[in-house]
C-alpha cells in the first residue's frame, strides 16, 4: 500500500474513533438528561395536579398537564368483535392503528360516564406535561 494510503487511513480511523466515542458520550448524556427529565416531569405534573393548575405561562413558554392514553386489545379476536358490535368496524384493517384506537378509547371514557373498557382491552394512561417553547426551538 503507499505511503499516502496508509496516512488516509490512519487520518480517518483517528476521526472516526473520535467521532465514536463522543457519539456514545452523548448517548450516555442523553439517557442521563431523560431519566431526569422524567423525574422533573413527574414532579411538576404533581404540584400542577395538587395546585388544580392545567396550564400556565413561564418564561421559556407554555406548561400543560394532561394524560395520554395508550389502549392495545389483550385479546384481538374479541377485541375485534366488539368494535365491530360497537359500529367501529372501519377503524379494522388488518391491524387497528394505535393512536386512533386509544383516541377512541379515550373519546369512550370522556364522554361515556358508564363505559368500562372492556377486560380484552389494556388502557395504559400516562401523566405527561406538554411543553411549547415561546418562538420555538
Amino acid at each position: 500500500m503507499p505511503e499516502d494510503s496508509n496516512q488516509d487511513v490512519e487520518k480517518y480511523r483517528k476521526k472516526y474513533y473520535d467521532a465514536l466515542v463522543l457519539e456514545k458520550k452523548l448517548e450516555r448524556e442523553f439517557e442521563a438528561a431523560t431519566a431526569e427529565r422524567i423525574v422533573f416531569e413527574a414532579a411538576l405534573y404533581t404540584a400542577m395536579k395538587n395546585a388544580a393548575v392545567l396550564s400556565f405561562k413561564g418564561n421559556e413558554g407554555t406548561f400543560t398537564r394532561g394524560i395520554d392514553l395508550y389502549s392495545s386489545f389483550v385479546d384481538k379476536v374479541k377485541g375485534y368483535a366488539w368494535l365491530k358490535e360497537e359500529g367501529f368496524g372501519d377503524m379494522i384493517t388488518e391491524t387497528v392503528n394505535a393512536q386512533t384506537f386509544s383516541a377512541h378509547i379515550r373519546s369512550m371514557i370522556k364522554t361515556d360516564t358508564e363505559f368500562e373498557v372492556p377486560d380484552f382491552v389494556k388502557a395504559t394512561p400516562k401523566e405527561r406535561i406538554r411543553f411549547r417553547k415561546k418562538g420555538g426551538w
